[in-house]
């Protein structure tokens, strides 16, 4: 498959050391013609779900700027639209994927995720205050540091949100904050004495067989000019990401082996923040966004609503949404290579469509 050049990648991010460590699909009703080790559904009727219902879902898609979705129902694919063995970029999306990798990293002991910023020696230009410098791992895994240094791959609107440096202690106030997110790779880098890509493809990728995902799909992302820290840009197809979120719906657990720690599993979608006007009734874990029971109501989305769910999410429309009391998993991506856009409503109600053909209670 033809990779994007690193110039294209790099003019549409929002927002490597190597150390050891196209599909279409069928019609909602046919088997979904999905490659590899998955199970799949033979067809909606066969899970339970209301093919007609489905199938109206799968023509609205069809209206969107989507470039794929996967839905995966009780462990299996029930639906399999686009290109979903297509790689676009993440976004956002892959800050979920750094926090699965603490969870791996802080169970064998080689991060501390209690550790500050001064004690670890990390830094930028300008230095961060001394105030900054107390923030500790855990605090920029809940975007709660209270540094609010410049950071790679943001926009000038995620700039402008930051409050004044100084403004909060560590801990205190939760923001949606690149720097944050970015500095967990350079920590990563430097206490595991591993490169974060490498690591994600051994303990990552491979564990859970992806197909499309290897280290060819990764860049690191400097601007000097902001910070010293890099933003961790990769692709991934519809299919690989749907691995991603099974694994979470499994509690970290694929085929019988525990690969991201159970206990993990749960911190990370645990609610520790109020997410504000930000995505407005969202809250936030650990790099996961959580829609509680409730979300989606006033307008009018109520199978959405049921449900408490938890997402990775990126720009454009890229999406990994896991619905543990559903069974479900729902993977949403959009060709930004391309401009291509599709907002929270239309994905969100893209939702609501598939959950209405969801098996009778």
């Amino acid at each position: 498959m033809k990779k994007r050049s690193i110039g294209l990648l790099i003019s549409l991010s929002l927002c490597a050391l190597s150390v050891g460590c196209h599909d279409t699909q069928s019609a909602s009703n046919h088997r979904p013609v999905i490659t590899g080790s998955w199970e799949y559904h033979r067809s909606p009727e066969q899970a339970g779900w209301q093919a007609i219902l489905l199938e109206g879902a799968r023509e609205y898609f069809d209206t969107l700027n989507s470039a794929a979705v996967v839905v995966v129902y009780q462990d299996r694919v029930l639906a399999a639209w686009g290109a979903y063995a297509e790689e676009y970029l993440t976004h956002s999306a892959r800050k979920s994927f750094m926090s699965a990798m603490y969870g791996i990293f802080i169970e064998e002991g080689l991060i501390d995720p209690q550790k500050t910023m001064a004690e670890l020696d990390i830094d930028d230009k300008p230095p961060l205050t001394e105030q900054e410098r107390q923030a500790r791992v855990i605090h920029l895994l809940m975007a709660r540091s209270g540094v609010y240094h410049t950071a790679a791959a943001e926009t000038e609107s995620m700039h402008d949100y930051k409050p004044d440096q100084d403004a909060y202690l560590p801990g205190e106030h939760w923001c949606y904050n690149n720097w944050d997110f970015n500095a967990l790779v350079t920590i990563f880098n430097q206490e595991t004495g591993r490169d974060f890509f490498a690591c994600l493809v051994e303990r990552i990728a491979d564990g859970l067989g992806m197909e499309d995902f290897g280290l060819d799909d990764t860049q690191y992302y400097y601007q000097s000019e902001r910070s010293i820290h890099p933003a961790y840009h990769f692709q991934i197809s519809a299919r690989d990401a749907a691995r991603f979120g099974l694994l979470f719906l499994q509690h970290g657990n694929w085929a019988g082996r525990q690969i991201v720690p159970a206990a993990w599993v749960e911190d990370s979608i645990t609610s520790w923040s109020d997410s504000g006007e930000y995505i407005p009734g969202t809250q936030y874990g650990y790099m996961w966004w959580i829609f509680p029971p409730g979300y989606g109501e006033d307008e009018g989305w109520t199978n959405v609503s049921r449900f408490r769910m938890y997402a990775a999410l990126g720009a454009y429309g890229q999406v990994i949404m896991v619905i543990p009391e559903a069974e479900v998993v729902f993977v949403h991506r959009v060709d930004s290579y391309n401009g291509k856009n599709v907002t929270l409503s239309e994905w969100m109600r893209l939702l609501e469509m598939i959950l209405a053909a969801r098996p009778a209670e």
